[in-house]
């Protein structure tokens, strides 16, 4: 079992981005895109914790095996210099906000103490401190984030020989702090759409009740119909473990069945009104089942 304690860590100690895949083979081009994609999220979060320092970071050392580079951050600028802060811990929030928003959570548990926050990964442990998974929570812009860190993955996704992307304590360490595989890569691209789409438009989610109206039988994104609140809508689902059950005919759809679910709503402002109107819906996580006249059929 690994133990990565990131609590005592310094980034003026260096860091390790690392390319999953075939050894040595990520394109120049490739990789030096998105280190500057990355950079830029790195930055963006410790302008946003500290906004009166500036930070550089540079690129102290390639490892072998999967491609990895080492990344060390200074402090530059007189306040820089002579700041109490010297001693800057961005890594930390980082990963606490990959944890939070990027990483699938199947297979995650999350415990607190007073100081750190421990993220069980199977046999491994992240310590995070506290109060940095707390920051990661109210950066002020998190789109900003979100939107460097589509455009690290828009740079790799090309590239064959690029399996995932993620960071590691130590050039020489076997076990990464994060990995992000390819097939996780659709959603931070997603955050970042959301995130370039501005102010006037938002996502948010309820925990809500759909009546089925009309089911699709297949795996092909399309939409199903649904009643809410006495409206008709239409929405895609995108519970993988739902539709393998659907398919798998794990139950059967009738007349007056529903779901139990976690509902993204999509939203535009409208200037007119002074509100903000309903623009689509997405079904991200199906709790339950519920056949007409029971509510037993728990997923």
């Amino acid at each position: 079992m690994a133990i990565i304690d990131l609590s005592e860590f310094r980034d003026s100690d260096g860091f390790v981005l690392n390319y999953g895949g075939r050894p040595h083979e990520v394109n120049v081009y490739t990789f030096a895109h998105s280190l500057v994609a990355f950079t830029d999220a790195y930055r963006e979060i410790a302008s946003q914790v500290h906004p009166e320092l500036a930070v550089e970071l540079s690129l102290q050392a390639v490892g072998p095996g999967s491609f990895r580079g080492k990344v060390k951050s200074q402090l530059s600028g007189l306040k820089g210099l002579f700041s109490k802060a010297a001693e800057l811990t961005v890594l930390p929030l980082l990963v606490a906000f990959f944890y939070d928003n990027y990483v699938d959570q199947d297979g995650l548990e999350i415990s607190t103490t007073d100081d750190t926050v421990i993220i069980q990964r199977g046999r491994d442990k992240i310590i995070i401190p506290r109060s940095a998974y707390q920051q990661q929570k109210e950066l002020p812009r998190p789109e900003r984030v979100h939107q460097h860190m589509s455009r690290a993955i828009e740079a790799i996704e090309d590239d064959d020989s690029v399996e995932s992307f993620g960071l590691v304590k130590h050039i020489d360490d076997p076990d990464p702090i994060v990995d992000l595989p390819r097939r996780d890569w659709n959603r931070i691209r997603e955050y970042g759409l959301t995130a370039a789409a501005g102010p006037r438009d938002r996502v948010v989610e309820e925990e809500v009740e759909l009546v089925i109206l009309k089911a699709i039988f297949s795996r092909q994104r399309r939409k199903w119909e649904f009643v809410w609140r006495g409206v008709k809508i239409s929405a895609y689902i995108e519970d993988p473990a739902f539709i393998a059950g659907l398919l798998g005919r794990q139950f059967s759809i009738g007349n007056g069945d529903a779901i139990k679910c976690t509902m993204e709503i999509h939203q535009s402002w409208s200037e007119d009104e002074g509100v903000w109107l309903n623009t689509g819906y997405v079904v991200k996580d199906v709790t339950e089942f519920i056949s007409q006249g029971r509510t037993d059929d728990l997923l």
